[in-house]
């Protein structure tokens, strides 16, 4: 079986990125899982306190119910200049 992971970058509950994700999980094929996560309670990427804590919670429970993907599909807006602050933690670690 297909697992993709879908993340959103926009932490609103009704935004077009979270809403595209639904749809595309809707949309999938009976072989396909779409997995949804999320990045709401991902923290800003921070080297220091990692080796002194370890991973923060949230990142291993979005880890521990996203592994092994096939794929991903990360949903967030576009833009020309950078990442929205929200989404850039995920997509660059």
């Amino acid at each position: 079986m297909t697992t993709i992971l879908g993340l959103s970058g926009s932490l609103r509950q009704a935004s077009f990125n979270a809403g595209l994700l639904r749809a595309a999980a809707a949309a999938a094929s009976p072989a396909t899982n779409v997995v949804i996560g999320s990045i709401r309670d991902v923290p800003l990427y921070n080297a220091d306190d990692e080796a002194a804590n370890g991973i923060p919670p949230a990142v291993q429970a979005l880890k521990d119910t996203s592994l092994p993907p096939t794929g991903c599909f990360w949903s967030r807006r576009n833009t020309t200049t950078a990442f929205p602050a929200c989404s850039r933690t995920p997509s660059t670690g």
